[in-house]
């Protein structure tokens, strides 16, 4: 649709304790837009620990 990239945010969402952080949607949403190599997809927000960014 000509979009140059996309942002996933959960700005505030901390406030709901069950949310979906960012980093946990990212996958789905780089699935959707068809995988690594089409649109950019950034993150805003949503790494609560290490482990989330660790390789493995």
């Amino acid at each position: 649709m000509g979009a140059d990239g996309i942002v996933v945010s959960n700005d505030g969402g901390r406030q709901l304790d069950g949310a979906l952080s960012g980093i946990e949607a990212v996958p789905a949403v780089v699935d959707r837009v068809g995988g690594i190599g089409g649109v950019p997809v950034y993150l805003d927000s949503g790494i609560r620990r290490g482990s989330d960014v660790s390789a493995g």
